[in-house]
């Protein structure tokens, strides 16, 4: 017969995919894991016979894969845009904005006044409020420090280009 532990590994092996398909759809176009989808991912988890502590891990894979479709892609391209000229974003995304006639300068290098930083802000709010909405980030607070440390609940290297995340952190 079968031992425990190869038992366990099958559940785990065959269970991570549905589990981590849960929590991304579990997220929704919000992002929000909701306490009723907590209860069902813990329902799904017993069925499928995954440990806890192995569930909670599939939990942030799920997140972390959430994070890298739907907030990742935007930070990138909105700090991007603040930083590259349009000839070399329309580059970098294989697109063409044309020329707008109201800008002076040519050969798109003038502005259409959407290449703000408040777009990259806005995209790095909604990224921060996806931790804290799901109390994924712990404050720690240093001593005779004005501001607190933070920590995530779960990596986020290799989420992102490394020059996207050492702006963002």
């Amino acid at each position: 017969g079968l031992r425990q532990a190869q038992i366990n590994h099958l559940n785990e092996r065959y269970g991570k995919a549905p589990f981590i398909q849960a929590v991304r759809e579990g997220l929704g176009v919000t992002g929000l894991m909701t306490d009723y989808v907590k209860r069902e991912l813990e329902t799904l988890r017993r069925w499928l016979f995954i440990k806890p502590d192995t569930a909670l891990r599939y939990t942030f894979d799920g997140m972390r894969e959430y994070l890298g479709a739907n907030f990742v892609p935007a930070l990138e391209y909105e700090l991007a845009k603040a930083t590259l000229s349009r000839k070399d974003l329309d580059r970098r995304y294989k697109r063409d904005t044309g020329e707008d006639p109201f800008v002076l300068s040519s050969g798109g290098a003038g502005t259409l006044g959407f290449e703000s930083e408040g777009n990259f802000m806005d995209e790095a709010t909604n990224f921060v409020a996806f931790f804290e909405d799901n109390n994924l980030i712990e404050e720690i607070p240093i001593e005779g420090e004005r501001w607190p440390d933070y920590r995530l609940a779960f990596d986020c290297s290799g989420l992102a280009k490394p020059e996207t995340l050492s702006e963002f952190f």
